[in-house]
């Protein structure tokens, strides 16, 4: 039986009312935590078409935001960031991050749309990419770093016939966790998210340093994976991309030096997204 968020608490009742948890199971889940009620917006937001409000509880072996990171998380407000709106303690006396959410994300499309296993339009990998790198710019000005940027944390309003990709907005997921911890938590769990993990912070001696830098490569990864229409895989070379100015924007995305590795704000100019 889920936990009941006081809503009160968080000023939010006037814009969020209560849906079932079950008609979206899917909701928010990941490596942090699991949704415990979800809330769908009164009123949609001219950025996110549906909104849900999903509290995530923390697994005891991750540490809860404190006061002040917390309100440096609710502080970070952006077009294409999903919205943070504080703690809440539930009655087992573990917390809860109370966050925006969106059932609809970059790699329910890669996996289940009408492209699943094809490469996607040229202009629907720039306008979601686009939005992307706009984010981590606002981001990593302010010195947040994701490390976990992949498909799922890419999230999308709903694709309608009046809807696509070359219009869909976009908004990224699940920043502003403790990075050390979730880089502990990727690498204990293996598996697919480690294609999106930069080279550099697959090392256990020395310590990596978390840099932004990090983000560019998984962003990187995303757009080679929307191009190819599937995972990437350690064999796959750039020459697979036909597109001469597309296989540039990736190529310096993923090198695998990291201080050789372009930023976010240069590679928002290239000549790919301003075609």
């Amino acid at each position: 039986m889920s936990e009941s968020l006081d809503l009160p608490i968080l000023n939010l009742s006037d814009e969020f009312e209560k849906i079932r948890v079950l008609s979206s199971p899917n909701v928010a889940n990941g490596s942090f935590g699991s949704v415990l009620e979800v809330y769908k917006a009164k009123n949609p937001s001219n950025v996110i078409d549906i909104l849900y409000l999903a509290v995530k509880k923390y697994p005891q072996s991750i540490p809860s935001l404190s006061k002040v990171y917390n309100k440096s998380l609710k502080d970070l407000k952006h077009k294409h960031l999903v919205r943070i709106f504080g703690e809440t303690t539930l009655s087992d006396g573990l917390v809860g991050l109370v966050t925006e959410a969106h059932p609809t994300n970059l790699r329910s499309l890669l996996n289940k749309g009408p492209e699943f296993g094809k490469p996607l339009a040229i202009n629907g990998i720039r306008n979601v990419i686009s939005q992307v790198l706009d984010g981590l710019i606002y981001l990593h000005m302010r010195k947040v770093v994701l490390i976990h940027l992949k498909p799922e944390n890419v999230i999308l309003d709903s694709l309608t016939p009046q809807v696509t990709m070359v219009d869909s907005k976009v908004k990224i997921s699940d920043f502003g966790f403790f990075p050390e911890a979730l880089l502990s938590d990727i690498k204990a769990k293996g598996g697919s998210n480690m294609i999106y993990l930069a080279p550099e912070l697959k090392k256990s001696q020395p310590v990596p340093k978390i840099k932004p830098s990090a983000d560019i490569f998984s962003c990187g990864m995303i757009t080679f994976e929307m191009i190819c229409g599937r995972s990437p895989r350690v064999t796959d070379k750039l020459s697979m991309i036909p597109n001469p100015t597309l296989q540039d924007f990736v190529r310096l995305m993923v090198k695998r030096n990291p201080s050789e590795r372009i930023g976010a704000e240069p590679i928002f100019t290239h000549s790919f997204l301003r075609s």
